[in-house]
């Protein structure tokens, strides 16, 4: 995240050279300052707000980290263990780490699999220059990096549906757009370097006309018996376990991984039809045929080197159920009417991670508002706070960030909208607040019990001083509430007040500030430290908050003052282990 330091025209910035991590690997961070140096600069980490490792960046006799004297330095903090870690970069006298802090940042660590995937877009894929294609491509993977995208989703990068490698370096898609084969390779390998990981979309059951026509018999039909087909162009193939169609679409997904470089497969798919006709006039359930083909594309990816990442879109959570037992890497949902309220994204999130428990989940929630010619900067920017702080305040993720400067307003990430570079340190200063709490928000023991303590008859969790609703009712506080383990609970808090339009997808208003809020919370057990962050105040630092014990109807609760909330807010109350 930029910051101003306190010297005039000096700004300072601070990243990790990679999105992620894997355990074994060396974390480089970049300290840029501009224009001289830093007074006594000095990175402190912390991970869950406790301090794990304090640096003095001045070139002791002991310290390999370089004094960042000069506009950019790497420090190379060494290995850490998997889990979410905050850096702050301080200098100067005072304040937090014995200085002022000048800049902070993020980076995570897996021993495996991600706890969560953090999903963005790239799309252009258009000829020009060597130098220009270069120039984009880098841009273009150093801002993802920069929010912390583990994977990449590579959309329409492909010659057909049916037919994944193009025959040539230049050619034209389906729908006549222009696309350079070395502009995804170079892609590609600029993610791998980031420690992204580039996935090929691919449509399971997509087949444009030259081979549906050369193969009638494997394209499905309708109720009326016309040939399937997504908007006139593209034929749907039938993709029972024995239809020639399922052995090519799998054969076409392994030869791009293995031609391109990538490491994985998007497979989408568009939502109808659900039932169809097959050649030989037998009606085919579709549901019942994607987790066999996710457990056949894995399989046959494994044989392209390491352990591939293979998701498959299910569109407004069809069928997530069906896939819940599927050897995918992620469950993810493209969200569309109707479900078109904040409670529903909170709703999906929270299914989803009930059916699949333990598994990242996604969700495809695409801000029309930033196509909106009559929506302002200031309200498409709100309305992409809220869809983060709802999507991820529920343990998912959304995807809807891509390219250099890109935000998904549609299905086809090609027309995307484009955010103001005012916008981007808030937008970093949100990435980096899922990544450090990363075990807070998507960890596989965060357990929800949102529904179950707070709201009705449920008591365990209250709040007073303003409207509150676990469902996320517009005009109210929305609340989530889950357990880590048996010593810990993480209260949510997303500010709807003042929100009167329930749909996500369009722009809003800022929300009213909520400065009077008391979360009561019931006490099992003696309370070792309260305390609480936001990506919308500071440095998002989890921050110890005043509490005291009061009376509960089912015994004693902890009462917490929270802090100011604007758009975000988590608690974080650590219990003390009962002897």
């Amino acid at each position: 995240m930029e910051m101003n330091m306190a010297a005039p025209h000096q700004t300072v910035d601070l990243f990790p050279d990679r999105a992620t991590y894997r355990t074994g690997e060396s974390v480089l961070m970049t300290v840029q300052a501009s224009p001289s140096g830093l007074p006594a600069p000095r990175l402190t980490i912390k991970r869950l707000g406790r301090k794990v490792l304090e640096l003095e960046l001045a070139g002791a006799p002991n310290e390999p980290a370089p004094r960042p004297s000069t506009e950019s330095a790497t420090v190379d903090l060494g290995t850490f263990a998997p889990g979410g870690y905050e850096v702050l970069l301080t200098g100067g006298t005072g304040g937090t780490g014995g200085g002022k802090v000048l800049a902070a940042t993020a980076f995570d660590v897996s021993a495996g699999a991600p706890e969560s995937v953090r999903y963005a877009f790239m799309s252009d894929f258009s000829p020009c220059e060597p130098a220009e294609r270069s120039r984009r491509a880098v841009r273009a993977g150093e801002a993802l990096a920069r929010l912390h995208a583990t994977h990449v989703q590579f959309y329409d990068w492909m010659y057909r549906h049916h037919e994944l490698v193009p025959p040539t370096a230049i050619f034209e898609d389906a729908l006549g757009r222009p696309v350079d084969a070395d502009a995804v390779r170079e892609r590609v390998g600029i993610c791998l370097a980031r420690g992204m990981a580039p996935v090929a979309y691919g449509a399971v059951y997509g087949a444009e006309k030259e081979y549906s026509e050369a193969n009638p018999l494997q394209v499905l039909e309708r109720s009326d018996g016309r040939k399937a087909d997504f908007i006139g162009i593209i034929s749907i193939c039938d993709i029972s376990p024995d239809s020639p169609w399922s052995a090519r679409i799998v054969a076409e997904f392994a030869r791009a991984c293995r031609v391109f470089g990538f490491r994985g497969i998007h497979m989408d798919q568009y939502g109808a039809p659900k039932l169809a006709l097959r050649a030989d006039g037998s009606l085919l359930d579709l549901a019942d045929c994607f987790a066999p083909l996710v457990d056949r594309t894995k399989a046959e990816l494994a044989g392209e080197g390491g352990d591939l990442f293979v998701v498959f879109n299910c569109v407004n959570a069809w069928p997530a159920d069906f896939l819940a037992g599927s050897a995918q890497d992620a469950t993810y949902i493209e969200v569309w009417d109707p479900w078109w309220r904040y409670r529903h994204l909170a709703e999906l999130a929270r299914k989803a991670r009930l059916l699949a428990p333990g598994r990242p989940v996604v969700l495809a929630a695409y801000l029309k508002c930033f196509l909106d010619a009559a929506e302002s900067d200031e309200r498409r920017e709100s309305s992409a706070r809220l869809s983060l702080a709802v999507i991820c305040a529920n343990g998912a993720t959304q995807l809807l960030l891509g390219e250099a400067d890109g935000v998904l307003a549609e299905g086809y990430y090609v027309n995307h909208g484009h955010r103001r570079p005012s916008f981007e340190p808030v937008l970093r200063s949100y990435m980096d607040f899922i990544v450090k709490y990363r075990e807070l928000l998507f960890g596989a023991e965060v357990r929800d019990e949102s529904l179950t303590y707070a709201g009705g008859v449920n008591d365990e969790v209250r709040i007073a001083g303003v409207p509150w609703s676990a469902e996320y009712e517009c005009g109210a506080v929305g609340v989530s509430v889950a357990r880590l383990g048996s010593d810990s609970i993480v209260v949510n808090l997303v500010n709807l007040t003042g929100i009167e339009d329930e749909r996500w997808t369009t722009g809003k208003e800022d929300p009213e500030p909520v400065g009077a809020l008391f979360l009561e919370l019931i006490a099992w057990a003696d309370v070792e430290e309260v305390s609480c962050a936001s990506p919308d105040y500071g440095i998002g630092s989890l921050e110890k908050v005043r509490w005291d014990y009061a009376p509960h109807p089912q015994g004693r609760c902890v009462r917490i003052a929270v802090p100011a909330l604007r758009w975000w807010s988590l608690v974080l109350v650590r219990f003390k282990a009962r002897s």
